[in-house]
């Protein structure tokens, strides 16, 4: 038998004496459990922005295995990312029958300019290709328990995302011929990486063999992750180079001994060489040879080679998007067929299994019988328009599409960005979609079908690492070893708004005391404090206090690789007193509790009682409502349901955010916390270098540090030296009562309202732990003033403020915002960042009401929840009848419609006025069949 390092490991469902019945097990339940997932296609009414417009989307929901309009999810979760990679705004919006929803993003003068990010998903997405982000026991100590931590600490891929460039605003109203991106102030001089490149190898099937001949695919990238064109030798002697995007392939037969060889090549003056892959002794490689035909018609053959060492080769099974398409076995051929008219077309996966149904190889190949896609025609009676001017629209189809809903918008061309995301519903649905981080270009795959466009998709194929349909994870951080397991379908399709928790035991965890208000600024950092509390109730390995979750499979984190031993279903207890402090794995309730919520909306109110189950879980499913409702929960034994409910007059604590609850209740938020860092095509365009000579005569950039891509200009600026913190331009700003409620939610504050201590907390359900493996400094502000900082360093004390007065502004009703100041930027948390014991990492200054101002909280939860977003009609004037007398119409988009209906002979048209500008309009259309076939507008 054989366990290949680098390939997915599958064990059959059930044992058996026989590699048959084996096989046939693998083979039954590849067919009868396919693993269904779900697409998401957003179209937006333009390409680029500009701070003070509306985003206009439509987005399309679709079953992955076969295109059509979702039957599973009837909600969607889209949310605009800012440039540091924090959420801006989250929406829930209805998926309609036809598999499609739309609302707007209004881009508030607030907001930085940069590249934003629009992310979509359900929440059966987040049953797949969820991986755990690096944290250490220091990191989990902070949570109420294990399980906490491992949810908050996740990352997914395979969702939708979308990079759009969002300008400043214009210094005059409708000039858009400048565009300009402002990076906020930091206070350290920017970080220029090194020049310098990476090749990475990608062995065909996955693996090199000793004296097997194999096909070694390699990708070279700069520093920044552009692609490097670029020629070397192997082992000195085999020229090897780039065909396309810095992708190139290669042969190899590793010797029986020794290494397998090096690739060296020469790029700015400087000598690089490169490590090939380890060669195993044992295990099995795959050869894809495509057809050199300039397409692949139905009973075209697609030919295999595998050849084996020391492990039997026994079948093959070829996967499309979760669904098992062709299996059989191989009875020793080495060179095999397979019938591409039974494949989809798309991203196809083969693998190939010995007698016990372990992956030998693996390889991804790409299908495409140009069955998906209905011509869309759009026109307009010309080109260029006088302001006020009206403009005919019109768009066709010859497929069967009456009464097929699609987005169409009409936009001003003259401000248009050109991008690497040059692709449409197809390229994304079809291609984008199955494949790992951004695709560059996708439009290029698909515009020849000949040999050269061929062969840059397979290499495309070939340098994916990632699989999105796996069938299995393994608990082993090295892939073929260990016992694998299923991957767990943590939830379920949401077909209404549903709010899932848990509730635990409330902990007598300290409040806030007038007498603390003077030590806040000397306080212990919680690692510190959850080291020393939990030294008898966490055994850590001497070598393990800092290891790092590093796991990729499909599952979430196991404690015990982190070195931990725990007691998951019991609190800890010294002397029979359970121990309330960070670093215990705080167990779950013995005994169900009675759960109440009830929801508040416009005078309105919904109430629902239940009693938990297995251990304090429960759920609620909403009514339906738009914009924003208020949502109470609380928890009570049921003896104590007449005074503890909600409504009940005879519970006087219920406005003290002070007292104790009989319960720690919160949801189960499934939202990702962190976003990924950009590719650098989603973040340049075709550019030209300036010089910087629009830096001021002080040095100041203007906030353009770095080097930016400003439209089709490029904007190198002076490096700064570390500079003060600019107060009137936080980094991040958010309701206090709303962030407090999320880290109670996601089990970093335990049900009590202590703002004295609350600046770490806060800070670590933003940022999380900032990639490092030890506490990072806080300091946090009043009136300018710092209350609290733990970290060593001359503070700046509470300047003619009274003890009382800075206790009474140190809860939770009397704060309106926190404000964020920090150079850190989630989204690229592989950035060096300098590591200053005695500086701050992180600024919090507490907002206050103004007007010694106070507002209602609550010792039980209390939350203001996003309903369904309700979506808005874009403002289309009508000139027919009459014209301004004044410029003020500066429309960038001319016409937004997500849901033009086409008509009996797949027409639709329409009438719309330019705005008050010489404009040259463009139409950009996209559409769904209900077969599943992809309405893409053809270019003229």
């Amino acid at each position: 038998m054989c366990f290949p390092n680098s390939i997915l490991f599958i064990l059959a469902i059930s044992p058996s004496s026989c590699w048959a019945d084996t096989l046939d097990s693998l083979e039954l339940w590849l067919r009868e459990k396919p693993q269904i997932q779900e697409k998401v296609y957003v179209h937006t009414d333009n390409n680029s922005y500009f701070i003070g417009d509306t985003i206009w989307y439509k987005a399309y929901v679709l079953r992955a295995d076969d295109h059509h309009s979702t039957d599973m999810s009837k909600l969607l979760y889209v949310e605009l990312l800012s440039p540091d990679g924090l959420v801006v705004e989250r929406q829930r919006v209805v998926i309609s029958d036809k598999g499609v929803t739309c609302a707007q993003f209004a881009l508030k003068d607030s907001l930085y300019s940069g590249y934003y990010e629009i992310r979509a998903y359900t929440r059966w997405m987040l049953n797949f290709n969820v991986t755990n982000r690096q944290y250490t026991i220091d990191d989990r100590h902070r949570f109420y328990n294990n399980q906490m931590a491992k949810d908050y600490y996740r990352d997914w891929d395979g969702l939708y995302s979308r990079i759009i460039p969002v300008y400043s605003k214009p210094m005059k109203a409708g000039d858009y011929d400048g565009k300009y991106i402002y990076e906020r102030p930091k206070m350290e001089m920017p970080w220029t990486p090194k020049k310098e490149i990476k090749c990475l190898f990608y062995p065909e099937g996955g693996l090199l063999v000793k004296g097997m001949k194999s096909r070694v695919a390699f990708e070279v990238l700069d520093q920044d992750g552009k692609a490097v064109d670029i020629s070397g030798k192997l082992n000195d002697s085999l020229v090897v180079k780039t065909t396309y995007m810095g992708r190139g392939v290669f042969d190899v037969t590793p010797p029986m001994s020794g290494s397998t060889g090096k690739v060296n090549f020469q790029w700015n003056g400087k000598n690089y060489s490169f490590q090939l892959p380890e060669a195993l002794s044992m295990g099995a490689v795959v050869t894809y040879q495509p057809t050199q035909n300039s397409t692949i018609l139905p009973n075209d053959s697609l030919n295999f080679y595998v050849q084996a060492r020391d492990c039997q080769v026994e079948a093959y099974a070829v996967l499309c998007r979760g669904r098992l398409y062709d299996f059989k076995r191989l009875q020793g051929e080495s060179n095999f067929h397979i019938d591409a008219a039974l494949l989809p077309s798309g991203v196809n996966e083969l693998q190939i299994y010995d007698t016990q149904g372990n992956v030998l190889a693996d390889r991804l190949f790409f299908v495409n019988h140009h069955d998906l896609v209905e011509p869309l025609f759009a026109t307009t009676d010309k080109m260029d328009y006088q302001p006020f001017e009206p403009i005919q629209v019109s768009l066709k189809t010859t497929a069967l599409a009456h009464s097929v809903p699609i987005s169409v918008s009409l936009r001003d061309t003259r401000s248009d960005d050109t991008s690497y995301d040059d692709g449409n519903i197809m390229t994304d649905i079809l291609l984008s979609s199955d494949l790992k981080g951004f695709i560059a270009s996708p439009s290029y795959y698909f515009e020849k079908d000949d040999f050269l466009h061929k062969q840059a998709l397979d290499l495309l194929m070939m340098v994916q690492g990632w699989r999105k349909y796996s069938q299995f994870a393994t608990t082993s951080k090295t892939i073929g070893l260990g016992k694998p397991k299923q991957i767990s379908l943590r939830y379920q399709p949401e077909q209404s708004i549903t709010i899932e928790g848990t509730v635990n035991k409330q902990l007598g965890v300290d409040l806030l005391t007038i007498n603390d208000v003077q030590g806040l600024n000397k306080i212990k950092s919680v690692a510190e404090e959850g080291l020393e509390r939990a030294e008898q109730a966490v055994t850590v390995g001497n070598d393990e206090q800092y290891k790092v979750s590093t796991d990729n499979s499909n599952t979430d984190q196991d404690e015990s690789e982190l070195g931990i031993q725990e007691n998951a279903s019991e609190d800890v207890t010294f002397d029979g007193v359970v121990d309330t402090h960070l670093g215990v794995n705080h167990g779950t309730l013995s005994q169900e509790v009675l759960v109440e919520a009830e929801l508040s909306k416009d005078g309105q109110v919904a109430g629902l009682v239940q009693k938990t189950i297995n251990g304090g879980k429960f759920t609620f499913q909403l009514p339906p409502f738009f914009d924003k409702a208020v949502l109470f929960m609380t928890a009570y034994q049921e003896k104590d349901s007449l005074t503890r409910s909600l409504s009940s007059r005879k519970d006087k604590n219920r406005l003290d955010e002070e007292s104790y609850p009989d319960f720690y209740v919160k949801r189960d938020l499934f939202f990702p916390v962190f976003s990924h860092p950009y590719n650098y095509y989603q973040t340049h365009l075709p550019d030209v270098l300036l010089p910087s000579d629009i830096i001021d005569g002080e040095g100041d950039s203007k906030g353009l540090t770095g080097e930016h891509t400003l439209g089709t200009v490029k904007v190198e600026a002076k490096r700064r030296s570390r500079r003060a913190v600019d107060y009137t331009k936080p980094a991040y700003v958010v309701d206090a009562y709303d962030l407090y409620n999320e880290a109670t939610d996601r089990g970093l504050s335990w049900g009590v309202v202590n703002m004295g201590t609350f600046p770490p907390i806060a800070c670590q359900s933003v940022y999380g732990n900032m990639n490092r493996k030890r506490d990072y400094n806080v300091q946090a502000k009043l009136d300018k003033y710092t209350f609290f900082q733990n970290f060593s360093s001359t503070i700046e004390s509470l300047k003619n403020r009274a003890t009382t007065s800075v206790f009474r502004d140190l809860h939770l009703k009397r704060i309106k915002n926190f404000r964020f100041y920090t150079d850190y930027e989630p989204r690229n948390y592989t950035d060096p960042h300098t590591e200053q014991l005695n500086m701050e990492d992180v600024t919090l200054v507490y907002e206050l009401i103004p007007d010694n101002g106070t507002r209602y909280t609550y010792r039980d939860r209390r939350y203001v929840i996003q309903g369904i977003t309700y979506p808005e009609k874009q403002y289309c004037p009508d000139y027919s009848k009459m014209k301004p007398s004044t410029p003020t119409d500066y429309r960038r988009t001319l016409y937004w419609n997500p849901n033009a209906i086409l008509d009996a002979n797949g027409e639709f048209h329409v009438t719309v006025y330019n705005n008050s500008r010489e404009t040259r309009v463009t139409v950009d259309a996209v559409g769904l069949l209900p077969n599943g076939k992809f309405l893409v507008q053809q270019k003229k």
